[in-house]
């Protein structure tokens, strides 16, 4: 469904925006989520439009999501195929029940669009001869209304974002008499507290039908909707099982507001540490840094999601504990080439004081085309001394420096030997900006992108970006073969990075960061050490 957006025209930053990751935001109200007494739930799929071609989908999707609900204790409301009397029927009744509900979900499978940033849920009935007509369909700020009547937690699925005619029919009648740009996608809810807002794909793409009874977003919902994993969790994999389903045409969209934890079936003996106590203390456990602080962690969280990253945190500070001093002379060149490759000299471990170019963009309200700071980027590589049973390797890091701005950023780029970490190769991004910084903090970064050149459109690499705190996130690479051969013949033929970001305050920015001279020899020493070496034939 394509989902048309009338609205402001996007700026610089949108065409370089394209996130492949599941962009999620953490924060509101901290809820005891364990164990809900009442769970309500309303299933609409619209299909059989009568001013439209016909969806062969949203009918099964309903049926079978509200099946696994009622599964999962849910109160469920099913319908299909209504018109504006139908829809209005059935969201005053499920408002009506939401009162008195813990738990509260919509799951909405069908045509939607955007008109002025408002999004609206098509009838099969709608037919869009102006923006008039748009009062006969369902707004979902109202739907939104609805579920926040629930005590605890809200969930807004939206599977509604398919090859849309209505929205070219409203397309056709404004677009010759109007100056407003038309856009695809649903726009951003601004969800209230505890709720968790979830579209089948992002702002600007649409999704797919798919070949079998239910559309890809609603299979992964099904496949995964009954394991015994936290919600959120599950909604990752459902969004990740999306992407690959779809060979990343479609990245589902994730927006979390809830602090604690929820299972919608099983694990309701016990009762979650609230996330932000544990968000605390891995970053207390991060600023100490140690393999016995990191130890103390994982003793008191053995499970969840940040005792995943504590578990790489832990071994990564292991290696470093086992470096040598500074202070013990040059760092020995380890033995670690594949057979028949060249060892990388000495020389070329130490530091390169070649400074490459560094071009920061950030949105500005004051200015559409926004603004753009010049900063510079320190290329090395440094050795990786061999712990245990592994071997020894060498990682890439770029210091970056934005004067202008004292925007100050670390990359670090590392072959992954950790077998239960599924990536290929991780990379570590850490932000260090001033307390006073216009924008607040990193608060997301949606992906990684390569270019040939500095006005290039960039190439998404494929992998996940996780927030592990403000300022600090990993980024695993696809461990896919395919994924794996893309990504590397990107990260060696492309002379630019591009790395997405959103500040606090949800303004935008990108930082464009070239490899010059001393980054090639970085790299090409790096894939020398991880048995990836070939000729680099980067694009200038």
């Amino acid at each position: 469904m394509v989902c048309i957006a009338v609205g402001v025209t996007v700026n610089l930053l949108a065409r370089l925006l394209t996130a492949f990751v599941v962009a999620v935001s953490a924060t509101g109200v901290g809820v005891d989520l364990c164990l809900a007494d009442a769970r309500v739930a309303l299933v609409i799929g619209n299909g059989a439009y009568q001013n439209a071609p016909a969806l062969p989908n949203p009918r099964n999707d309903a049926t079978d999501v509200a099946a696994a609900l009622r599964s999962l204790g849910f109160d469920t409301i099913l319908a299909t195929d209504l018109d504006k009397s139908g829809m209005d029927e059935a969201t005053i009744r499920f408002s009506r029940i939401a009162r008195t509900a813990d738990v509260a979900m919509f799951y909405y499978s069908g045509h939607a669009l955007q008109f002025g940033g408002v999004n609206y849920l098509a009838p099969v009935d709608a037919r869009l001869i102006d923006e008039a007509d748009l009062r006969r369909m369902t707004r979902v700020d109202d739907v939104v209304g609805d579920l926040a009547q629930a005590k605890n937690l809200r969930i807004l699925v939206l599977d509604s974002c398919r090859d849309n005619p209505l929205a070219d029919q409203l397309k056709r009648s404004i677009g010759a008499t109007r100056g407003i740009s038309l856009q695809r996608g649903l726009a951003k809810i601004d969800s209230p507290e505890g709720m968790i807002v979830a579209y089948a794909t992002q702002a600007g793409r649409t999704a797919e039908d798919g070949d079998g009874r239910n559309s890809p977003y609603t299979a992964a919902f099904l496949k995964h909707v009954d394991e015994t994993a936290e919600i959120g969790s599950i909604f990752r994999r459902v969004s990740a099982d999306v992407y690959e389903a779809t060979n990343h045409a479609q990245l589902p969209e994730l927006s979390l507001s809830f602090i604690g934890e929820f299972y919608l079936h099983g694990k309701a003996e016990l009762v979650a540490k609230p996330e932000d106590t544990i968000r605390r203390d891995f970053e207390a456990a991060e600023r100490v840094n140690t393999v016995a602080g990191w130890d103390a962690f994982l003793k008191q969280y053995p499970d969840g999601f940040f005792t995943t990253l504590a578990r790489e945190r832990r071994t990564i500070a292991a290696k470093a504990a086992a470096l040598p001093s500074v202070n013990d002379g040059p760092p020995q060149v380890p033995a670690f080439a594949p057979s028949g490759s060249a060892v990388p000299s000495p020389q070329l471990l130490a530091s390169d004081s070649a400074r490459q170019r560094v071009v920061l963009y950030e949105e500005n309200p004051s200015d559409p085309k926004g603004k753009q700071y010049v900063g510079t980027v320190v290329w090395r590589a440094e050795p990786i001394k061999a712990s245990g049973n592994q071997q020894a390797s060498i990682a890439v890091r770029a210091d970056i420096d934005v004067p202008e701005r004292k925007f100050r950023m670390t990359m670090s780029f590392r072959r992954n030997t950790d077998s239960s970490l599924p990536a290929s190769h991780t990379a570590e991004l850490r932000f260090l900006l001033p307390p006073d910084f216009v924008g607040g903090v990193v608060g997301n970064v949606p992906g990684m992108l390569m270019k040939s050149n500095e006005q290039a459109r960039g190439t998404p690499l494929a992998g996940l970006a996780v927030k592990v705190t403000d300022g600090f996130f990993l980024l695993g690479l696809s461990n896919v073969d395919a994924d794996r051969a893309r990504n590397i013949q990107l990260m060696k033929e492309r002379s630019w990075f591009d790395v997405p970001l959103v500040y606090s305050n949800q303004r935008r920015a990108i930082i464009a960061i070239e490899k010059g001279a001393s980054g090639e020899r970085a790299f090409n020493d790096a894939f020398v050490a991880w048995g990836q070496s070939s000729t680099t034939t980067s694009a200038r």
